[in-house]
């Protein structure tokens, strides 16, 4: 779904830590807020949904870092990472517009 106004922008991120119902991605460039929901796209093209942005903090090496919460599906078993995010991985990419949830009834951003 596109809004009006709202430009549809995608990265291709790092994963610090994938969860089953949540993820840590590192991002450089993409614009992105408290609230906002993005599309989370695994690089094999298995795994697809939309997602809440719930905390950004500043990493030490001064990048971003998204705290996403798997809005449709889990994340399956072969994404996931242990607790400390040491098993980095090629991250989904994001596709996001400066959408609330609510705006988004279809699920697609």
């Amino acid at each position: 779904m596109r809004v009006p106004g709202a430009r549809e922008q995608e990265e291709r991120a790092v994963a610090e830590c994938v969860r089953v119902w949540d993820a840590r991605v590192r991002i450089s460039s993409l614009p992105a807020m408290k609230g906002a929901i993005v599309l989370v796209e695994d690089a094999g093209g298995g795994f697809r949904t939309r997602a809440e942005v719930r905390h950004i903090v500043i990493g030490a090496d001064g990048d971003p870092r998204l705290d996403l919460v798997f809005l449709d599906a889990p994340a399956p078993t072969r994404l996931l990472t242990d607790e400390e995010g040491k098993g980095h991985q090629e991250a989904p990419g994001i596709n996001s517009s400066p959408t609330r949830r609510s705006a988004s009834p279809e699920g697609q951003v």
